[in-house]
């Protein structure tokens, strides 16, 4: 049978309005929906910035450790859905989320992706005057929401508390249309918001400290509204991150390396002793490639200028000669800010971005076929984060 889409009515216990199908109690015994879990693999499914062991299957479920913190994404976008996802925290005071219409990778200076969050938490997280724990609907890193019940912000506060305390199962029931996302607990639609961008993108299982169980995800898509360019998340490059959050697999390290190199959950960083120049090194060479990061300068007085990125041995940009257009795209940094840096090499010319502005285009280098690439010790307290490469 044919399934229309009509505007929605949302509130009273269940999705009134939202399509003419079927007959409702089809729709609402399963059928239209697709398994987005197979109960024995992550097909379907990419780890974004975690160790591969954050998120795994045993015994029929998708288990998170919570460490990293970071995202399992979803390898299709989607626009007009419902999604459904059973979800229990191990541990008291366990943090995690679901993110829809969300970016490929992590935004800028953090491990999270721009995207709406349905938060998960669990019930002894408590709840203060901007946060609760039963299914909070909020924007984040650069999306944008209206919230049907506002408190601090953006963020949009149920109507009721209705998830259970850590080791239960509790059922969420999203349903976005129409850039409009609502957010059913254990059985009642309690939460929303509208006006959102993006309103087409991925979907993401979010890591956040401690070890979270998931179930049963299983989505009924709906016709497309018309989304665009201007409010669908950018499509993934294939970009993969090389750092773990955990330790620092994937990078050339002895016991040396590993006193000035330090993973920090989904931040690496660099802590120098004075005349100390150790340089953090990627496993493997690379050809033709891309490579992105986030990096800062930790200390106040240091020289934002200073290159982050070593590639064949040798910095991105030299610290004492530049041309123009980089020299004036340096002097707007700052130390203590994340910048995101992408370099892409192809051949002898390579383009340098930062922040999302290209500043140098096809600069000739001088280059082996095979490079090294490295995080550099610049001899300053520094901060590194969403290494990706992109071949």
């Amino acid at each position: 049978m044919i399934l229309k889409r009509v505007r929605c009515v949302w509130y009273g216990g269940a999705v009134l309005g939202v399509v003419h199908l079927l007959g409702f109690s089809a729709f609402a015994a399963g059928a239209g929906f697709v398994s987005l879990f197979d109960g024995e693999t992550l097909a379907g499914w990419h780890q974004v910035n975690c160790a591969k062991e954050t998120f795994t299957v045993r015994d029929g479920l998708i288990v998170c450790t919570g460490k990293p913190t970071g995202v399992l994404r979803s390898d299709k976008q989607y626009e007009n859905f419902v999604f459904e996802a059973e979800w229990r925290h191990m541990k008291p005071k366990g943090n995690a989320g679901i993110f829809v219409w969300s970016e490929g990778i992590s935004a800028p200076g953090v491990p999270f992706a721009r995207s709406i969050e349905v938060q998960v938490l669990e019930n002894e997280y408590g709840k203060s005057d901007w946060f609760t724990t039963h299914g909070d609907i909020f924007p984040i890193h650069g999306s944008t929401m209206e919230p049907d019940h506002p408190r601090k912000g953006s963020r949009s506060f149920p109507t009721e508390e209705r998830s259970l305390p850590a080791g239960k199962w509790n059922k969420y029931v999203i349903v976005c249309l129409d850039g409009s996302v609502k957010l059913s607990v254990n059985g009642k639609f309690v939460n929303g918001g509208s006006q959102c961008n993006y309103r087409k993108g991925y979907l993401c299982l979010e890591s956040e400290g401690s070890e979270v169980h998931f179930r049963n995800l299983r989505l009924y898509e709906l016709p497309s509204s018309g989304a665009d360019t201007s409010n669908t998340a950018p499509l993934v490059e294939g970009f993969v991150s090389r750092y773990s959050g955990v330790d620092l697999r994937g990078w050339s390290v002895d016991s040396e390396v590993k006193k000035v190199w330090k993973s920090d959950d989904w931040r690496l960083r660099c802590q120098p002793s004075p005349g100390d120049r150790r340089d953090l090194v990627m496993d493997g060479e690379f050809g033709d490639y891309s490579v992105q990061i986030d990096y800062k300068w930790e200390a106040k007085d240091a020289d934002a200028a200073l290159c982050p990125l070593l590639l064949g041995g040798r910095p991105v940009w030299p610290d004492e000669a530049m041309d123009d257009g980089l020299k004036t795209a340096l002097k707007g940094l700052k130390p203590g800010k994340f910048v995101r840096l992408r370099v892409d090499r192809q051949g002898e010319v390579q383009t340098v971005s930062l922040n999302g502005r290209m500043v140098v285009k096809n600069q000739a280098v001088s280059r082996s076929r095979k490079e090294k690439i490295a995080l550099r010790n610049a001899g300053v307290e520094a901060t590194f984060s969403s290494i990706y490469i992109l071949e």
